[in-house]
């Protein structure tokens, strides 16, 4: 059994597809869930998928989650308050094995509420701000890969 996934216009992945294959159907679903999620656009059989690589002008690629054609600038404070926070959690952290790449590193350290002002532990409110603007706009997940991808924020 063969499942042609295709991925949305907006993402990095348009005009590909990627094939899964697998005993049956579930099978197919099972390894789509594992490596992509939910990120994706349409799942088709063959039959339904006859002929769209010539429409369209696909190009096969590995089969995988698709992302956002979008970069986020993220203002220069941000990073600087990321990294105040691992000044002060990421020895435990660290000690404790509880952060196996940089994407959980920065993740600990948003979520250690240290940027919040109002806790007490940091002093640059328009960090807090500019953080609480970028996950309005992209969400959550998109801002943490965006943060653990710039160099200021490169921990491990």
């Amino acid at each position: 059994m063969k499942l042609y996934i295709t991925y949305g216009y907006g993402y990095d992945q348009r005009n590909n597809f990627s094939v899964v294959e697998a005993e049956d159907v579930f099978a197919c679903y099972e390894i789509i869930d594992r490596v992509a999620g939910s990120h994706y656009a349409f799942a088709y059989s063959e039959t339904d998928f006859a002929g769209q690589v010539e429409r369209w002008g696909l190009t096969e690629i590995p089969l995988q989650p698709q992302n956002r054609r979008f970069s986020i600038i993220i203002p220069n404070n941000l990073p600087d308050a990321i990294y105040h926070v691992w000044q002060q959690i990421g020895p435990d952290l660290m000690e404790g094995g509880m952060c196996h790449d940089n994407e959980e590193v920065v993740e600990a350290c948003l979520d250690a509420d240290r940027l919040d002002p109002t806790m007490g532990f940091n002093d640059d409110e328009a960090a807090f701000v500019a953080y609480r603007a970028l996950v309005k706009a992209y969400g959550w997940r998109t801002v943490v890969k965006a943060l653990a991808a710039h160099p200021k924020c490169r921990f491990i």
